[in-house]
């Protein structure tokens, strides 16, 4: 057993990779172990990371067929042995004194959870000014991760992203958390549930992880259905945790709600974008029922059925210019 698990899904970035690896072996903590799970790459990213498990045997690589990022972390938990986990994408990099600090923080205070800051770059001109959401204040007293998450969401401070939280192994055993699998987006519905299975946690401002920018990537990659699978299935993994028996104040209860409707109303965005509303309003009435939205996102409520008598009267009209037609 070591003190944290490092795990990195890989698809296609032998351009980035190197030096995604290269940040982790320098890490000022060594006690880790480094999980590479190669996701069905089609490059050369697998030969570059072979090259670098026979230098270093805290490294271990796991390949299989394409699945996606949730199929690939929850492939690397089930090999993870640390104390702690840590996720991190194969195009960015760690600062080299990120483990240490986080480890140590955690260790002393008997944290589930560490949460911290990040610094978007990019190549691409302009393109790391629209990925500033990941600053973070420093709340330093140990809290529950419910607290937390009420207070960074009341300073637009939360983020979803994996890659910017070291936290305990035994939250996974204790409360069996997996990534969602087949679908994008799928860190939205895990990290909220993370936070509120967490009994002890902090955040610091901190900006001990770089974030890269890059066209192709899944930050930047075009939408598709699977982001709106994604967002919906975070929704109801939200509502399951709304509808378990314990006690839940009111606060923590806001802050769920306030998640579900951002989720939703992406949601709805991403299917317009993509011209697929009618799906869109199937799975909306298939998954989460009128009485269920309605406590969600009554405003959605209201533009769905709207949007259904829009489409219903443009219906009737074409029906009406065909009936008046002349005959031939």
């Amino acid at each position: 057993m070591c003190s944290i698990s490092v795990i990195i899904p890989v698809y296609n970035t032998e351009q980035y990779v190197d030096a995604a690896i290269k940040s982790v072996l320098s890490q000022t903590h060594t006690d880790f172990e480094l999980i590479i799970i190669n996701d069905g790459s089609t490059d050369r990213s697998l030969e570059k990371i072979l090259s670098y498990k026979t230098r270093d045997n805290r490294i271990s690589v796991l390949s299989q067929e394409k699945q996606g990022p949730g199929a690939a972390r929850n492939r690397g938990l089930e090999k993870a042995r640390g104390e702690y986990i840590y996720f991190m994408d194969s195009d960015d990099l760690l600062e080299p004194e990120a483990l240490a600090t986080c480890f140590s923080l955690a260790r002393r205070n008997n944290l589930d959870l560490v949460a911290f800051s990040a610094e978007a770059f990019s190549d691409l001109p302009g393109a790391a000014e629209n990925f500033n959401n990941y600053e973070k204040p420093d709340l330093l007293a140990p809290c529950s991760g419910e607290k937390l998450l009420v207070s960074l969401q009341a300073q637009n401070a939360y983020s979803c992203s994996p890659c910017l939280y070291l936290f305990s192994r035994k939250l996974l055993e204790s409360m069996s958390l997996w990534f969602d699998e087949g679908c994008l987006r799928e860190d939205e519905g895990f990290t909220v549930e993370l936070y509120c299975r967490a009994t002890r946690a902090i955040s610091l401002s901190k900006r001990l992880f770089r974030r890269r920018v890059r066209s192709g990537s899944t930050m930047t990659s075009p939408l598709s259905w699977k982001h709106v699978k994604g967002l919906i299935q975070a929704v109801i993994r939200i509502e399951l945790l709304l509808n378990e028996p314990k006690a839940m104040k009111p606060a923590v209860r806001k802050a769920l709600r306030s998640c579900q409707r951002k989720l939703v109303r992406s949601a709805q965005t991403v299917a317009e974008n993509i011209s697929q509303n009618i799906i869109f309003r199937k799975m909306l009435k298939d998954r989460l029922k009128t009485g269920r939205l309605l406590t969600i996102d009554p405003v959605m409520l209201i533009y769905l059925h709207a949007n259904l008598l829009f489409c219903g009267l443009q219906e009737l009209s074409r029906l009406w210019h065909r009936m008046r037609r002349p005959a031939v």
